[in-house]
């Protein structure tokens, strides 16, 4: 999948809250969309593909509780945070049992929704890095190096270790024949 773009789904029943959090969030450069009603409400969700959802848990058709458990048993990935009112906290402890990240409190304070959301599109956007860095290595490796001898293993986790740390250049010595150009190669192609 591409990087994590920053895209948030809100669901609640109050108008007034919902056009809040859509204005501050959009200010802050996420792509916004957002229900009041909770009709159809799995397949948009579905179709949107949110990186992050709030939830509010007092919906009148239907709790938050039960649209938690139904995202979860899609497999829909998205990051869950509750929206709750004061009186509701026991409700919000259960939501993250199952599964929900984090809760916000009504009335928002604004700045952290924003300090909420930002730390889970952060952490998401870090998962995904090192997932794709991960994959791109044991290609290149699988794909070069072949053998399973002592030497050849550390070379391989050598050759690791630079690729982690993102150096621009790497000076590789050794006497002709024991491979320098190989790993040049492959050190080049994991930075």
């Amino acid at each position: 999948g591409c990087m994590p773009e920053g895209k948030i789904f809100v669901l609640d029943d109050d108008k007034l809250i919902v056009m809040m959090l859509e204005r501050a969030l959009k200010k802050s450069g996420y792509t916004v969309k957002y229900e009041t009603t909770v009709g159809d409400i799995i397949d948009k969700i579905k179709s949107f593909s949110p990186d992050v959802l709030l939830l509010d848990v007092n919906l009148p058709e239907k709790s938050g509780i039960d649209i938690l458990r139904e995202i979860k048993e899609e497999g829909i990935p998205a990051q869950v945070v509750m929206l709750t009112s004061d009186n509701s906290a026991e409700t919000a402890v259960k939501a993250i049992k199952m599964g929900a990240v984090d809760y916000l409190t009504k009335p928002f304070n604004m700045e952290e929704v924003k300090i909420v959301i930002n730390n889970l599109i952060e952490k998401l956007r870090l998962v995904h890095e090192v997932e794709h860095l991960r994959r791109v290595r044991r290609e290149y490796f699988r794909k070069d190096i072949i053998g399973e001898s002592p030497a050849i293993l550390r070379l391989k986790s050598d050759m690791q270790k630079i690729a982690e740390v993102r150096v621009s250049s790497v000076l590789i010595t050794g006497e002709s024949g024991t491979g320098k150009e190989l790993m040049a190669r492959c050190i080049h192609r994991s930075m």
